[in-house]
């Protein structure tokens, strides 16, 4: 199932404006600028329409919940209060509250409370991660992987890297980064050849084809058991080719 919206957007930051609209047409060019974001202009924005698909699928989730226990609301309503908050790292959504009150014919507080902590852990809602957890993720994400443009820096200026191309021989022949060795898969528990290729006493950045590919994040799982300081090549062998870098053969 996929369900579709669209926005467009007219002028700069905070003179311009934009409108929303979606699919059903329940909203048609709904209009939102800097003003209905960020301070109280006249318009819906972003987060207020995450927060009441947040309190429509959760709604809709615990009606479910309360029929499973034989039970239907006469009415269920829902207030969803969105926290959008500036921190270091940006303009970040850092939690959602719902606060719900029904009238529920024969229902008890167990079962009320029963069926809205199902609702809750049921919901297909949009996942809000932590300011912290966000945090710490691209605190791990810049010390584990790198980019083409600053990898070709560190090569150019001799930086303690060795560079590992991951896939197929036939694939490494015929182009590869300057410098790059080759380890396929089918060598890699080959105790002799990762000698040869991997080093303790530099940063081993490993690639493969391209930002889909894991193999090289399998290739970093298993280096980095045995003691091996390994990086990834975010975009592989295709963001490198396609940022127009030198090339060798």
């Amino acid at each position: 199932m996929k369900r579709t919206a669209s926005a467009v957007w007219q002028g700069d930051l905070k003179s311009g404006k934009g409108t929303v609209s979606t699919e059903s047409a329940v909203l048609s060019q709904a209009q939102y600028s800097f003003g209905t974001r960020f301070e109280n202009g006249k318009g819906t924005n972003p987060e207020e329409l995450i927060a009441a698909a947040h309190a429509g699928c959760f709604t809709m989730a615990l009606s479910g919940q309360l029929g499973s226990a034989g039970l239907v609301a006469d009415k269920l309503e829902t207030t969803a209060t969105l926290t959008f908050e500036k921190l270091e790292a940006g303009w970040t959504v850092t939690q959602i509250h719902l606060a719900v009150k029904g009238k529920v014919p024969k229902a008890d507080r167990a079962a009320w409370e029963k069926a809205t902590a199902a609702a809750k852990a049921g919901c297909p809602k949009l996942k809000i991660p932590s300011a912290s957890k966000a945090k710490k993720y691209f605190q791990n994400k810049m010390a584990f992987t790198t980019g083409p443009v600053e990898l070709e820096r560190w090569f150019k200026q001799g930086e303690p890297v060795n560079i590992v191309d991951v896939r197929a021989a036939e694939d490494y022949s015929e182009g590869h980064i300057p410098g790059a060795l080759n380890l396929p898969k089918n060598q890699w528990d080959n105790a002799k050849v990762v000698k040869a290729r991997l080093h303790k006493n530099k940063i081993n950045v490993l690639y493969c084809y391209s930002h889909v590919c894991h193999l090289a994040a399998s290739a970093a799982v298993l280096y980095a058991s045995k003691g091996y300081p390994v990086m990834e090549l975010e975009g592989g062998w295709r963001w490198w080719q396609s940022d127009g870098f030198e090339i060798e053969k």
